[in-house]
């Protein structure tokens, strides 16, 4: 958990997935999949796709979740270390699941903060759970 918590105060910026330079919520994801699984090949095709199509959020989303659904786990509940993506009106928004003070927190990139840790409940309210996905083994 210690490397997730080093992303915390990274600026938010779009398309972006740099520790402590920019990330928005996706290249926050993806910045931590590539420090732990630099090799991987799931993390190789999501690295790629998030590159050429950042500016186009939609088709770029529904292209990273192909691919997460052909690699990773769909969960039924929430646990820690997981991908929740959430949905509200044609938006997505994604976080990292944790484990803090025996809580279950959620890591993200806002844009008026950049990226904090968040209670899980306060980061439901940012809308309805769309996927959740079990990424790190």
């Amino acid at each position: 958990m210690k490397n997730y918590l080093e992303w915390i105060g990274t600026p938010f910026n779009y398309g972006k997935f740099h520790k402590q330079i920019s990330c928005d919520c996706f290249g926050l994801f993806i910045g931590i999949l590539c420090e732990k699984y630099p090799n991987n090949k799931m993390v190789k095709e999501i690295l790629e796709t998030f590159v050429e199509l950042y500016h186009k959020p939609l088709i770029c989303f529904t292209k990273i979740h192909d691919i997460l659904h052909k690699y990773s786990t769909k969960l039924t509940k929430i646990l820690p270390n997981e991908l929740i993506v959430l949905k509200k009106n044609h938006h997505f928004h994604c976080g990292i699941t944790v484990i803090y003070s025996n809580e279950i927190y959620v890591l993200h990139a806002c844009e008026k903060h950049g990226v904090i840790l968040t209670s899980l409940q306060r980061f439901l309210l940012f809308g309805m759970i769309f996927e959740k996905y079990k990424i790190f083994l």
